[in-house]
């Protein structure tokens, strides 16, 4: 190992070991004078930020004209949010909150259920599912606000269909995954041929979005296609846009009402697949941030957050097959995670 590895490595540990060292409240007020440095920053390049985000954002973004005051509005909320949440951690507020919302609030339960992973021995992955959803919706969400609806066919459109490809293959390379000696064969096959049908589905609403490689090679639409489909391209859905402004509410509201009333109401001696295939409460934010978004009918935000759901669950599952709990047992032909 060179010298300058092993410095580095070195360093890196020394950096570690004093934030190990560093009580919470001296964290959280270092945490605020990032975010205070940050906001100061910010404040000092604006001038600057806000006509390179809104030459980006008709660059590569929105093909329509995007108001100069519009950027400046949403800067300046970001700068406050920022300033508002560094002074909660200066302060030490987020420990007061959390310490006077025990009253009501029992901050133990809320981690058990949204952060407990049944079948999985990574017991990070719950926060990691959780916050990254979060964030990554929320992003999403603030990027509606600073250029409006994305274009049809713009930057987020293509970038979101590879994430269904990601997640197809994800499923298909979960498959070898299975540890044959946990599952008897029947749910053996059970169990791939859901993953076979999950990751066609994901494989096949990619070969929808891209028309089938019309968008990559530029052919012209024939037959049906050019005469019938509502945007001339070689693909199935575009043949049905007028009821996805129906279907897109349904689907949104019913799959968070369904799972919902799943997450809240738990029944007893749920099988090991119904935890592994059924999404976790740890999506229960993102779920409800694509319900909200379901109710513009056909949306291409809904679209996006769905791409995003199925990249973050397809991960779960090859993380519960690459490392498995080892309490299953067999009961009426299924298996059932041990108490």
């Amino acid at each position: 190992m060179s010298t300058g590895r092993m410095y580095n490595q070195k360093l890196s540990r020394n950096w570690q070991e004093i934030y190990l060292m560093l009580g919470s409240k001296n964290k959280n007020t270092i945490s605020g004078i990032i975010g205070f440095l940050l906001s100061i920053t910010l404040v000092i390049v604006f001038p600057n930020l806000t006509i390179i985000l809104k030459e980006f954002g008709e660059k590569y973004i929105s093909k329509d004209q995007i108001e100069l005051r519009q950027i400046e509005f949403l800067l300046i909320l970001l700068i406050l949010l920022i300033i508002v949440i560094s002074i909660f951690f200066f302060l030490n507020i987020f420990k007061k909150i959390r310490v006077h919302s025990e009253l009501f609030i029992s901050t133990n339960n809320a981690k058990e259920f949204f952060l407990k992973e049944h079948i999985c021995k990574k017991k990070q992955l719950p926060k990691f599912l959780f916050i990254s959803s979060g964030i990554l919706g929320m992003l999403l969400h603030f990027y509606l606000l600073l250029f409006g609806q994305p274009a049809h066919e713009g930057i987020f459109e293509t970038y979101s269909s590879l994430l269904f490809l990601i997640a197809g293959f994800i499923l298909i390379i979960s498959i070898i995954k299975i540890n044959k000696s946990s599952y008897p064969p029947t749910i053996r096959k059970k169990t791939v041929l859901i993953l076979l049908l999950l990751s066609g589905m994901l494989l096949f609403i990619f070969g929808e979005e891209i028309s089938w490689g019309q968008r990559i090679f530029n052919w012209q639409s024939f037959g049906i296609f050019k005469d019938y489909n509502l945007q001339t391209e070689t693909n199935a859905h575009n043949f049905f846009n007028p009821i996805f402004q129906f279907i897109y509410p349904a689907v949104g509201m019913s799959s968070y009402i369904f799972l919902s009333l799943i997450w809240f109401f738990p029944g007893k001696n749920r099988s090991y697949l119904f935890h592994l295939f059924i999404p976790p409460p740890s999506f229960l934010f993102l779920f409800f941030l694509m319900a909200c978004s379901s109710f513009k009918g056909h949306s291409e935000v809904y679209e996006e957050l769905l791409a995003i759901f199925f990249l973050l669950y397809s991960i779960r599952i090859f993380i519960c097959f690459s490392y498995p709990i080892d309490k299953f047992i067999l009961k009426r032909g299924e298996v059932f995670l041990a108490n």
